[in-house]
């Protein structure tokens, strides 16, 4: 687990505060993950975290299958709106690392002390973080 600075902190709170849309208390809490639980640095972190907002949303965009619930407006004119979609596509390594970290979250619901425990990406993947590409076959 990593323990950051003042100014680090500082700079992952500015990070988390510009999160918008429906993906953004997702890109929050993964963005957070990656840092503090898997050493990424804010910016890889940060980008990762876009990616996996922007491939989520192109699958289910092509999913079609969204579901949308209005509820009565109330005397002061404010009504709830619900959307519920899901969507099958490609892995891609952003989502990957996502659904990584949302397993990690998930086992320390079950006793797993994931603070304690080292996570190491396989080279895939941390090749993907540094370079921001996945590696040629036949490297």
């Amino acid at each position: 687990m990593i323990i950051l600075n003042a100014a680090e902190q500082t700079e992952l709170d500015a990070i988390l505060a510009s999160y918008q849309g429906s993906h953004a208390p997702e890109m929050r809490s993964v963005t957070e993950r990656m840092v503090v639980i898997l050493g990424f640095s804010i910016n890889d972190a940060d980008r990762i975290a876009k990616e996996a907002s922007k491939d989520a949303r192109a699958i289910l965009k092509l999913a079609g299958n969204a579901k949308l619930s209005v509820g009565a407006t109330s005397k002061k004119g404010i009504l709830t709106i619900k959307e519920a979609c899901s969507g099958k596509g490609s892995a891609t390594p952003s989502l990957e690392i996502v659904h990584a970290i949302q397993w990690m979250a998930e086992a320390g619901k079950h006793g797993v002390a994931y603070g304690h425990t080292t996570w190491r990406l396989t080279e895939r993947l941390e090749h993907y973080v540094k370079h921001g590409c996945l590696p040629e076959e036949n490297e």
